[in-house]
């Protein structure tokens, strides 16, 4: 029995599924290799195994899939050695965002980098080879719609989860004193967060307002909630004053200030004791989610 075998369209095929996972695999090492030195490593492994189906080769199948393990961790190291990563200017920058260099570093060696890149590839191929399996049955053997269908699946899913995890890394448990009340928020370390007391020039931090009510008397409360509304406020305490602020979408406001006795910080293993700390009050949720309470002024840490 003879077939008729396509060689342009089995290199075109080999080059798109290469090239998807090594996409998916740079979603999920966090990395920004280069889309043409990405597309050309790629093109290179399609070439390799197109010229293995042609050779006698491919009548050993385990010799035949052994040699396409070797290329395929081949095509991974070779698009994130330092000549294929891309830098990127960003907002938070992590060490995982580094360029990948096979040398020691960071405490790790070459070997150990190269395993996480490989075990990052074979994850990615498995990802999307369960995938394909299951939308090729489900879109009743179309190759093309099933190849892209399960990439953006698997592209979106891994980069909410990217999302998720990168926010986490920014967020701090924080612990509010006065006198010998205490709450625990959460709050989100943000380079954007200029806010500083007029005169003074001290940082400020920005709280909703709900989480303050177990530092506050009924008292102090009624009278934050005034401020807050900016209603007149009868025999102030003098505990609260105002702070102009400049916001995305708003020109400018007013919001009141106050001081908590200490903040405590805490993130890993790592901790903080601020001392006195000057919290702005907002009524409006800081986080849709309510991942957080609490915006940290980027200089409380230092």
């Amino acid at each position: 029995m003879y077939y008729e075998f396509y060689l342009d369209l089995y290199f075109l095929e080999n080059f798109l599924i290469n090239y998807l996972i090594l996409r998916l695999s740079a979603v999920l090492l966090h990395r920004h290799p280069k889309r043409v030195w990405t597309a050309l490593i790629a093109g290179a492994g399609a070439v390799i195994s197109a010229a293995l189906v042609l050779s006698p080769v491919r009548k050993c199948r385990i010799l035949l899939a052994f040699l396409n393990i070797m290329s395929g961790g081949s095509m991974l190291l070779a698009v994130y050695s330092s000549t294929g990563e891309q830098h990127r200017n960003m907002k938070h920058p992590t060490p995982s965002l580094r360029p990948i260099r096979f040398e020691r570093q960071m405490g790790r060696s070459g070997w150990e980098t190269r395993g996480d890149v490989l075990r990052t590839g074979l994850l990615a191929a498995s990802i999307l080879g369960t995938l394909w399996q299951i939308l090729y049955r489900i879109l009743q053997g179309h190759f093309w719609l099933t190849i892209w269908t399960g990439y953006v699946i698997a592209y979106a899913v891994c980069s909410i989860r990217h999302r998720r995890k990168e926010a986490r890394e920014f967020l701090y448990e924080v612990e509010l004193y006065r006198g010998e009340q205490r709450v625990y928020i959460r709050g989100l370390l943000d380079s954007g967060n200029h806010l500083r007391q007029p005169g003074t020039g001290r940082a400020v931090q920005i709280i909703e307002m709900k989480e303050l009510q177990g530092l506050l008397t009924d008292e102090e409360w009624r009278e934050l909630d005034g401020m807050v509304h900016f209603s007149i406020v009868e025999s102030p305490s003098g505990m609260f004053t105002y702070i102009p602020y400049h916001s995305i979408g708003r020109a400018r406001g007013l919001m009141p200030l106050m001081k908590v006795d200490d903040m405590r910080i805490r993130h890993g293993e790592q901790a903080w004791n601020t001392g006195e700390t000057l919290v702005a009050v907002t009524r409006t949720a800081i986080s849709s989610g309510g991942e957080y309470q609490m915006i940290l002024h980027p200089q409380i840490l230092k």
